[in-house]
């Protein structure tokens, strides 16, 4: 990160950015710190004023509610009462248009809330049908907190000791040769199927190639040298606190996505194998200026957080 950006960001606490719940109001929060805030209103559709705003699919939604202004420098906060589930959401921000400064702008653009803990985009991994597909946020505040079970513990196996095993979740059990059932081939629940076969292999951790949202189809979206490629690996992440959504079983979606992942970290760790996450922090999906794939980071604001 870069020390301008932990400067700016010092002071601000996750609960202050992350979308939660609290008496039926939802509070959403954003980093914009060179976002222009034309009009102190929160609106539910594409609207060129310029300015930050939330946007999605909202019922009963008054277009100009007004919102709960600016917290402190960069912090925008919207408040509004929604369903506690299942609604897509992102944010549509306008800014300074001088490119040489580093801003990279755009109020066209629906982005990705970069805090978002669920995301809806595609449901079948690697299906060509749908490789524009908008990357929205979503929630889910109606489920059950997931119970790890009072016996729960961490395997903590001293590290000297550590007999790793390297691996991608879909890559693992997606060919039919796994013999597992097609529903949970290449997902979250098909590794607790082999947590046998990883003990019989004489492992205690496995080290998970990225578990986070990508775009496996960011290769197709425009003619390039591997636009007949899937990215399997997940080293171009589009979000670092929402699972991978299509490793859940048989087309779950996100909600599904966020238990299984649990449920496969818990089974593991209940059969005494450390879980070990691949996280790579040194570039996104949305590359460079040259091929540039703006979802999140970069058009909220490049300069800060990009």
């Amino acid at each position: 990160m870069p020390a301008n950006t932990a400067q700016s960001l010092d002071w601000i606490s996750p609960s202050s950015i992350n979308h939660s719940i609290d008496n039926g109001e939802h509070t959403f929060g954003a980093i914009a710190k060179d976002g222009i805030l034309s009009r102190c209103k929160l609106i539910s559709e594409p609207w060129d004023c310029g300015g930050l705003y939330l946007v999605g699919r909202f019922p009963n939604w008054d277009r100009w509610a007004e919102w709960n202004g600016k917290y402190r420098d960069d912090v925008r906060r919207f408040i509004k009462d929604l369903p506690r589930r299942n609604v897509l959401y992102g944010y549509r921000i306008d800014g300074p248009k001088y490119w040489h400064q580093g801003h990279r702008f755009d109020n066209s653009m629906i982005l990705l809330d970069p805090y978002a803990k669920l995301i809806e985009g595609r449901r079948i991994f690697g299906d060509a049908r749908n490789k524009i597909s908008q990357f929205l946020g979503t929630y889910d505040f109606d489920s059950l907190p997931f119970d790890w079970g009072e016996n729960y513990v961490l395997p903590n196996i001293p590290e000297k000791d550590l007999v790793i095993y390297e691996m991608n979740v879909r890559a693992f059990t997606a060919d039919e040769s796994s013999g597992l059932d097609s529903k949970i081939r290449g997902s979250y629940l098909g590794v607790i199927e082999k947590i046998p076969h990883l003990l019989e292999l004489g492992i205690n951790a496995v080290e998970l190639l990225p578990v986070f949202e990508f775009d496996e189809l960011e290769f197709q979206r425009r003619p390039n040298p591997r636009d007949h490629m899937i990215n399997t690996w997940g080293y171009s992440t589009i979000n670092f606190f929402a699972p991978m959504s299509r490793y859940a079983s048989n087309g779950g979606g996100p909600s599904n996505a966020s238990r299984e992942l649990k449920e496969m970290v818990k089974a593991l760790h209940d059969a005494g194998i450390e879980v070990i996450l691949d996280v790579v922090y040194n570039h996104t999906n949305e590359a460079d200026d040259k091929n540039p794939y703006t979802t999140s980071f970069r058009g909220i604001d490049n300069k800060v957080i990009a």
